[in-house]
Parts: structure tokens; sequence; C-alpha cells
């Protein structure tokens, strides 16, 4: 696929990207010629894989561990994120929790849903107010958007 010289300036971090649907994410990002942070908490082995994957696209990869329910690891998440220096512009939040087994007992279900909202809401609120500020300038400026 053929893409623009300002898009491939842009860069976006794709949290929980190793996998399923945040994975899916990251590759059509990479395939409008966006760079892609691909953020994971465990998967590192799939994260490295798919960072592979998106290089042979043409654009640049980078993978951040950090675990999304800590605030220090979210901070260090978006400090990391905007070090690499390569004009951040989308954030998209996709992690979540998935439990090991998805044998659970019905009493724990309901549990695990909770915790893993509030995880994703406390993420996805800490991440949006660190980087939307900086964001803002970067997006108007170079005009990043889906091409």
């Amino acid at each position: 696929m053929k893409y623009s010289s300002i898009t491939k300036s842009k860069t976006a971090l794709i949290t929980g990207a190793s996998k399923r649907i945040g994975r899916a994410i990251a590759l059509a990002f990479a395939d409008s010629g966006y760079n892609i942070i691909i953020h994971y908490r465990s998967s590192k082995k799939e994260a490295e894989k798919l960072q592979s994957e998106i290089i042979k696209k043409n654009v640049a990869a980078w993978t951040l561990e950090a675990d999304l329910g800590k605030t220090e690891e979210n901070e260090s998440l978006i400090r990391r994120a905007f070090a690499l220096g390569r004009g951040l512009c989308v954030l998209v939040n996709n992690a979540s929790i998935f439990p090991q087994s998805f044998a659970l007992s019905a009493y724990r279900a309901p549990l695990l849903q909770k915790q893993s909202m509030a995880r994703s809401s406390t993420s996805l609120t800490l991440a949006s107010q660190r980087l939307i500020p900086s964001m803002l300038p970067i997006t108007f400026r170079s005009k990043c958007f889906w091409p």
C-alpha cells in the first residue's frame, strides 16, 4: 500500500497490541504508513514477532512493556513513547486483562470483568491525561488523521 511522506512521520501507540484486536489494529495502522509503538504487559514474544512483521511493511516499530494497572508504569510508558521522538499523534487504548483459563467458575467471572474494566478505565484516563495535551500540537501541525 502506498502512503504519503506525511504519514511516515506519524506514530501510533497501541496498548495491548501484541495479541488479538490490538495486533490487528497495529497492522492496519502500519499498512497505512504509521510507525507503531507496540505496548504489552506480559506478551513479549508476541510483541517482538509483531514488531518484525511491521518493520517488513517499511515503517518503524518499537515494543514497550508496562503494567497499565500501576500508575508509575503507565506514566513511564508515556514518557518512553514520547522519548522516541517520532511524532506520536495516535493513542489506541486497547489493553485489557484476559484470564489464563476461560474455564472460570460463575462467581469469578464477574469479579475478573470488574477488575478488567477498572484497570482499563484507569489506564485510559491516565494515558489520555498525559498524552492528549502533548499530541494536539503534533496532530494539527502534521494533519495527523487516518489517511
